[in-house]
């Protein structure tokens, strides 16, 4: 009994010298985790302020909480194949912006544009969205798209 228990203490020493800590082999076989939400193109966003640029007013500046609160919404109506300000779960700009950590005044949306510009032209075409997207206050936005589906997210106003 003796002699197996010294196999035993002989053979768990040299399997504990060649293990990592559980810590190091979980973070080094680890793949890293995609986002949830995948960001979207540039494409909006430069196109905005392309227009703002053009019509003299002051460019807007890309914000983290904005962009995530506006990709969140794209992600849920986009794949539906939805077109509204209001969340499948019932939530509005306000909530998903603040859920981000963030603040907003104003939401845009426009559904089944087959690119970003169009979807901007659509916006200059409704009065009240016209105003929103060409305001001088604004000074933020976030924005998000999926499958032909826009929603800029602002603050400022």
């Amino acid at each position: 009994m003796r002699r197996f228990s010294l196999y035993v203490l002989a053979f768990l020493a040299l399997s504990c010298s060649r293990m990592e800590t559980p810590q190091m082999a979980h973070v080094a076989n680890v793949a890293p985790v995609p986002t949830p939400f995948p960001g979207p193109s540039n494409s909006l966003f430069d196109e905005i302020n392309s227009l703002r640029r053009a019509r003299n007013l002051p460019e807007l500046v890309k914000n983290d909480a904005l962009t995530c609160a506006a990709q969140k919404h794209a992600w849920d109506i986009g794949p539906r194949n939805v077109c509204t300000n209001k969340g499948t779960d019932g939530s509005t700009f306000i909530e998903r912006v603040r859920a981000c950590q963030g603040v907003a005044t104003s939401e845009l949306v426009a559904c089944n544009y087959p690119d970003a510009k169009s979807a901007i032209v659509g916006w200059l075409q409704r009065a009240d969205a016209g105003r929103i997207l060409l305001h001088p206050n604004q000074v933020q936005m976030g924005v998000g798209e999926v499958d032909r589906h826009y929603v800029v997210v602002f603050l400022g106003m």
